[in-house]
């Protein structure tokens, strides 16, 4: 499960974790040696995609390195070796901060993959026809002047009977900040976003008030949307409950009513369906020193 600096890979078990009645914690399956780096390196964002032959690909945020890629060695997806590093083309007028490349989400397209990633306060986006070499697309998607956000996290896509809508949150720095809110965006292209009057989930909302950051969000099969995010109280939001990670369903993509803290560690959680049906969710995850890495859990 990882690629020293000298190219040796290994493969390594995932412990397994605690159990609830919806999910069950295979531990943390990446760490930073894994791509060649010291341990109190950040890693972390995971997002990837199922392959034909049924595995998956991660793509991991690696602290000043930008993204890598790790494959899992079967179509179970809980044991993973690292590819290597990606390579970002960036677009000249866009790339204003140089490439930051933070909390990637990645989505399929025809012939290769886009990746929606944090740039310049705002998100922006490049696509692949290989999965290792990316080229940016010129302009922003979303602008945080567009979202009337001082900065933003990056977007989570699903599909509506229009084209697309993207969630995302604004971008909370420390514990210490106001209350996020969550937004939402509409596209007919992904290239082109227009803004969904309103707040999904925090200040603003008209149903649920919590300081929802870091979304992730997808479609289910009853048309319904669910979205996982981490809560923690905040200046600004009303909610007084307990932190952690929560999820909510929204039926027509809009309204979120409810939530339930689901008990999940950590928080960036990026869901992948397997070949099987099988849900898993890979999030960011420290361990008990501090360690940063990635975890996996599966969902029922």
């Amino acid at each position: 499960m990882g690629c020293s600096p000298g190219g040796e890979t290994s493969a390594v078990a995932p412990t397994t974790g605690s159990t609830s009645g919806s999910w069950t914690d295979l531990g943390r399956i990446l760490s930073p040696t894994d791509f060649g780096q010291s341990a109190s390196t950040i890693i972390g964002d995971p997002t990837g995609v199922v392959l034909p032959d049924g595995r998956i690909r991660l793509f991991v945020y690696v602290q000043n390195q930008g993204v890598w890629r790790a494959v899992s060695t079967d179509a179970t997806g809980t044991r993973f070796t690292v590819e290597g590093r990606c390579t970002l083309i960036p677009d000249a007028a866009t790339n204003t901060m140089g490439t930051p490349w933070g909390e990637p989400r990645v989505v399929n397209i025809p012939g290769g993959l886009r990746m929606f990633y944090m740039q310049d306060g705002g998100i922006a986006s490049a696509t692949s026809t290989d999965h290792v070499a990316w080229r940016q697309e010129p302009g922003l998607r979303i602008t945080a002047a567009q979202a009337g956000v001082a900065g933003t996290t990056t977007g989570s896509v699903v599909t509506t009977a229009a084209g697309y809508r993207m969630y995302f949150s604004a971008l909370r720095n420390t514990p210490a900040d106001p209350a996020t809110p969550l937004k939402s965006a509409t596209s007919s292209d992904m290239l082109h976003w227009t803004m969904d009057a309103g707040v999904r989930i925090g200040p603003g909302a008209p149903t649920l008030d919590q300081n929802a950051t870091d979304p992730f969000v997808m479609r289910n099969a009853d048309g319904t949307v669910t979205a996982w995010y981490l809560v923690q109280l905040a200046a600004g939001s009303s909610f007084s409950g307990p932190g952690g990670l929560y999820e909510a369903t929204s039926v027509d993509g809009l309204t979120f009513t409810t939530s339930t803290r689901t008990g999940i560690p950590s928080g960036n959680p990026n869901v992948i369906v397997r070949t099987d049906g099988v849900r898993l969710m890979y999030l960011s995850a420290s361990d008990a020193s501090g360690t940063p890495g990635v975890r996996l859990v599966q969902l029922r």
